[in-house]
């Protein structure tokens, strides 16, 4: 091929689990993909200049980092090893007026299961109104007409992902095809696809949410390792009509 070629273009990513092979996500909106390939060469020194001699090589590695504005909920799981659950829980208020005909509120949903009510006077935290529930049915233990605010968890059993990381929970290993384009001096377009064998995802990573400024950017590392054949990656460069 021989071609001069530049590349302004990110790559898109699939990554397949590495154990099962099965297809886990095909991701088109990184920002920017930066693959980093690192080697070692260890040198044997000899003679009064303390000059390099021989050289042996050392170990082969790299990593592989994707930035991204837009995001899909997956790539937390890739950078957790967490499983997706579809049903959780959250605090939440509720706002209520009782009157001496009406005693007591009535919750939308019942809290979930093993968890407690907490009754303030609306707009406040600062003391705690006594009460108890059963069901969605909250009774004040001194019946005073007001307007209240009960804080209770509530159970989301629908139109929910949750992701439930724990101390014992770390991400696992996924083999990453990416494909991009390179533009040679003719003008031509030539597909460049990389095979990254197994890539262990970093379990590090940080979440910002602000109000102003750029949109918050969610940076994904991975560490590329070898297969059992030491297959660490490919680089591919495709006729521009293959």
């Amino acid at each position: 091929m021989g071609k001069l070629m530049a590349n302004r273009k990110v790559a898109n990513f699939k990554a397949v689990e590495f154990d099962s092979k099965k297809m886990f996500l095909d991701f088109k909106r990184a920002n920017v993909v930066t693959l980093d390939v690192t080697g070692e060469v260890v040198y044997a020194y000899g003679g009064q200049a303390h000059t390099k001699r021989v050289g042996f090589p050392g170990e082969r590695g790299g990593t592989l980092k994707v930035e991204c504005q837009v995001q899909d909920f997956k790539l937390y799981q890739m950078l957790t090893g967490a499983s997706i659950d579809t049903s959780a829980s959250f605090i939440d208020i509720q706002t209520a007026t009782t009157t001496t005909e009406s005693p007591t509120i009535t919750l939308t949903t019942a809290p979930a299961e093993g968890s407690t009510i907490s009754v303030f006077a609306t707009g406040t935290t600062d003391t705690l109104v006594p009460a108890t529930f059963s069901g969605t049915t909250v009774t004040l233990t001194t019946p005073t007409p007001g307007t209240y605010d009960v804080y209770y968890t509530k159970p989301i059993a629908s139109g929910v992902q949750k992701l439930n990381v724990k101390g014992t929970t770390f991400p696992k290993p996924y083999t990453i095809y990416m494909d991009t384009t390179f533009t040679t001096e003719e003008e031509e377009v030539l597909p460049v696809k990389y095979v990254l064998y197994k890539c262990q995802a970093e379990p590090n990573y940080t979440v910002t949410h602000s109000s102003n400024g750029d949109p918050f950017s969610l940076t994904l590392s991975f560490t590329l390792l070898g297969d059992k054949d030491d297959n660490i990656y490919d680089m591919l460069v495709l006729d521009a009509e293959a």
